[in-house]
């Protein structure tokens, strides 16, 4: 893989799993990788609390919050798709799936 792409899924993944030790108070982080002929899919799922997708502030006010924008940038970046799933009490997932 191109090193842009390599940085940029190392980025989006540091973001996710920091994000799990800062807000969601996981006990538990688990990443996982996989791939087919055309894809590479990674998961980061955190049994923290959660929360509601819908209510993170989508505002680039520099009160916090950037880190969701800038995974969405960078994976825009590197023509891969971003989806985010999280429920309260019951941890977070994001998947990454990039083109390889």
């Amino acid at each position: 893989m191109d090193s842009l792409v390599e940085i940029n899924i190392y980025r989006i993944t540091q973001e996710a799993i920091n994000n799990a030790i800062k807000y969601a108070d996981s006990s538990h982080i688990l990443v996982s990788l996989s791939h087919s002929k055309n894809i590479l899919s990674m998961v980061i799922d955190d049994d923290g609390k959660g929360f509601e997708p819908s209510k993170v502030k989508k505002v680039k006010n520099g009160d916090g919050g950037m880190g969701m924008t800038f995974m969405k940038e960078r994976i825009k970046y590197i023509d891969g798709r971003l989806f985010l799933n999280s429920e309260l009490g019951k941890g977070t997932r994001v998947t990454l799936n990039i083109p390889i």
